[in-house]
C-alpha cells in the first residue's frame, strides 16, 4: 500500500480510508496475461464490491453465517463437522459470487447479462478468472488513496 506523506513529514490516517466502495477488475487471458477483450477491442470486466464496503461485509458475513449454521446442526446431532478441501472451494466460490456485482463479457459472439448464477459459473468454468479476481481483491492498492 502506497500512503501520501502529509506536509508534518508523518502519515494522515485519512490515509487509511478506503477510496471506493467497488473494484472494476479489468481480466487478462490467464497464459498470455493480455487484455482480454471484447469484439470492440474495450476490456472485458468484473466488478466487485470492494474491502470493507458494506456489500463486502454483507457477502462475507452470509458465507460466515452459512458455515455456523451447519456446525451448529452438526453439533446438535452429537457430530462434529469436517471441513474439506472441497468446502473451502465452495466457500471461496460463494463469497466471490455474492460480492460480484456486475460484468462486461462476451460469450460465444453475445453480451453476457449479469446473474449470480452465472457469476459462480465464471468463477467454476472459466480458467484463470476465479484467481484474477481474488488477487486484485487482495490487492490493497485498489481501494486505497496512493
Amino acid at each position: 500500500m502506497t500512503a501520501k506523506k502529509t506536509t508534518n513529514k508523518g502519515f494522515d490516517l485519512s490515509d487509511l480510508k478506503p477510496t471506493t466502495e467497488e473494484i472494476k477488475i479489468e481480466l487478462k487471458h490467464p497464459l498470455t496475461m493480455e487484455p482480454f477483450t471484447k469484439p470492440d477491442g474495450s476490456p472485458m470486466s468484473v466488478t466487485v464490491h470492494a474491502p470493507f464496503s458494506a456489500g463486502y461485509k454483507k457477502a462475507l458475513h452470509e458465507v460466515a453465517n452459512e458455515r455456523i449454521k451447519l456446525q451448529s446442526k452438526a453439533a446438535e446431532a452429537g457430530k462434529k463437522l469436517e471441513l474439506m478441501a472441497e468446502d473451502v472451494d465452495a466457500n471461496s466460490i460463494s463469497f466471490l459470487t455474492k460480492v460480484t456485482k456486475d460484468f462486461d463479457l462476451v460469450l460465444d459472439g453475445k453480451a453476457v447479462e449479469f446473474s449470480k448464477d452465472f457469476a459462480e459459473e465464471l468463477y467454476t468454468k472459466f480458467i484463470g478468472i476465479k484467481e484474477q479476481v481474488e488477487a486484485e481483491i487482495d490487492n490493497t492498492e485498489n481501494f486505497m488513496k496512493h
